[in-house]
């Protein structure tokens, strides 16, 4: 990842953080290595509950050169693969943690990517947010 993409990441980060702050949910740690082998980008609980949530980011800027986010299929199949470790880890240990991921941009309606995530989420496998890039720096 270049240094550019970086600040991206880490500013949609701060972002999404802050999202999720508004709805209850405080931070526990970022970029952290979960023990079922998945990197969260933000792993979060929420005050009142204690639900445990871990948050991969997807982001690119309104003004970009490709595919954006979740649009992009690499992104798809990383989160495709993280799921598969969290059921596998689930399963192994019955730890809990719920997978949410942040997306400036997500895969068109009826097309085969985001029918894959639409399962996923029916299966409540994972909780997809698209958030957009918040330019005024606001939530």
């Amino acid at each position: 990842m270049n240094r550019e993409n970086a600040t991206i990441g880490k500013k949609y980060e701060d972002q999404v953080e802050a999202y999720l702050a508004a709805r209850g949910y405080e931070p526990i740690g970022r970029n952290v290595r979960h023990e079922s082998g998945v990197e969260l980008d933000l792993h979060m609980r929420h005050r009142q509950t204690g639900q445990e949530i871990g948050v991969e980011c997807k982001a690119s800027e309104p003004v970009c050169n490709g595919k954006p986010g979740l649009e992009r299929t690499d992104n798809v199949w990383k989160v495709l693969g993280y799921l598969h470790a969290l059921k596998m880890w689930k399963e192994d240990t019955d730890g809990e943690i719920d997978y949410f991921v942040a997306s400036t941009d997500v895969p068109k309606p009826g097309s085969k990517w985001h029918n894959l995530l639409e399962r996923a989420q029916l299966r409540r496998e994972v909780t997809i947010y698209q958030i957009p890039w918040d330019i005024s720096g606001q939530d």
